[in-house]
């Protein structure tokens, strides 16, 4: 599965009665409310965080063609969805653990505030390489 918005959702619909990945339904959510707010084709990546996770919070974060952070948070029922700003950006650093082979992308916002992505801890073994190739992807394009 290729990690886009377009996959996300169309792996949503697929696995939606699925037992196996629980996560897809509250994915589904997330992705229907996402596209009543925002224009689809403006999110150039989209990051499932936890999603091959059971028992842990899904969080769905997307970056727009403008270098906003979406960060959509399905939490107790509740589904919030916050947008940062790329004037707000701090820094951002990527860092790769030679170690355990894993990256991550830290970002550093005004509000203090600290988001990190990293390939080993926001997914499953099977997914360790995609992610790790999108977080390489997103720094370049938040280089750009």
């Amino acid at each position: 599965m290729d990690i886009n918005f377009g996959q996300l959702k169309e792996y949503s619909s697929r696995a939606f009665y699925s037992s196996d990945n629980p996560q897809a339904r509250v994915l589904s959510f997330i992705i229907n409310e996402i596209e009543k707010i925002f224009d689809a084709s403006d999110i150039v990546f989209a990051y499932p965080k936890n999603l091959f996770i059971n028992n842990k919070q899904v969080e769905l974060f997307l970056i727009d063609s403008k270098k906003q952070l979406i960060k959509a948070i399905y939490e107790d029922k509740n589904l919030t969805i916050s947008v940062y700003f790329a004037k707000d950006i701090i820094n951002f650093y990527n860092k790769v653990n030679h170690e355990d082979d894993s990256r991550s992308l830290i970002i550093k916002f005004a509000s203090s505030e600290t988001i990190e992505f990293n390939s080993r801890n926001d997914t499953n073994t099977h997914h360790i390489q995609r992610f790790d190739a999108l977080i390489l992807e997103m720094c370049k394009f938040m280089m750009k």
